[in-house]
């Protein structure tokens, strides 16, 4: 999760999520402060920060997921049909 505030670490914590803060949003204290798992300044560190965590098996091993494979459900294809039944 990318967050700026307190209520963005508590809800990935509280949903064992990764959280990547970013140090230029609406936080109440220096969210320094409030420990996320990163802190970036720029949104063009995200992607770097992102396969730094799954580097390390931050996702894999703390949080069960992994950006290396499609098995999380999140990342499934959903096939839809067409309205009249009708492959397209």
């Amino acid at each position: 999760m990318v967050g700026d505030s307190g209520t963005d670490v508590r809800t990935a914590r509280a949903a064992a999520v990764p959280i990547v803060a970013v140090d230029f949003g609406y936080s109440e204290v220096p969210i320094a402060q409030l420990k996320p798992d990163r802190l970036i300044g720029s949104f063009a560190e995200l992607l770097p920060v992102i396969a730094d965590i799954e580097g390390r098996g931050i996702l894999t091993a703390e949080w069960g997921l992994s950006l290396r494979d499609n098995e999380h459900p999140a990342a499934q294809p959903v096939r839809t049909e067409p309205r009249d039944g009708r492959d397209t």
